[in-house]
């Protein structure tokens, strides 16, 4: 993956500090718990919808990750929780919010910009 350092956006920050001061080849492995990772997860992106909100032809099913739209247009992944006729209950936090992550690293080139 290619990612710019400093920019906020391309990697997690406790991530960024395992990669900032390695060698072109050198590899790390770090394990970030949840809170410098994708955070514990907020029951309150626990969302209830209506069926009808989603289309007749999809086979929903409780553990589906879908795209859904946020603020600004931006897309967001929720993951179904629970499925029925009549609503469909959607958790909106990252699927990896309250997970350790264990990230193995690679530095294979550098870039200046």
């Amino acid at each position: 993956m290619e990612f710019i350092i400093g920019d906020g956006e391309s990697l997690l920050p406790a991530l960024e500090a395992v990669v900032i001061g390695l060698a072109v080849g050198e590899r790390r492995v770090q394990v970030l718990p949840p809170e410098q990772a994708f955070g514990m997860p907020d029951p309150g992106l626990t969302h209830e919808f209506p069926r009808s909100h989603f289309a007749d032809d999809v086979d929903l099913q409780a553990g589906m990750v879908m795209s859904f739209t946020g603020a600004g247009d931006e897309p967001i992944a929720g993951t179904l929780v629970a499925v029925d006729e009549d609503s469909v209950q959607v958790d909106l936090n990252h699927p990896l919010a309250g997970h350790t992550i264990t990230f193995e690293v690679e530095l294979a080139a550098l870039a200046e910009r």
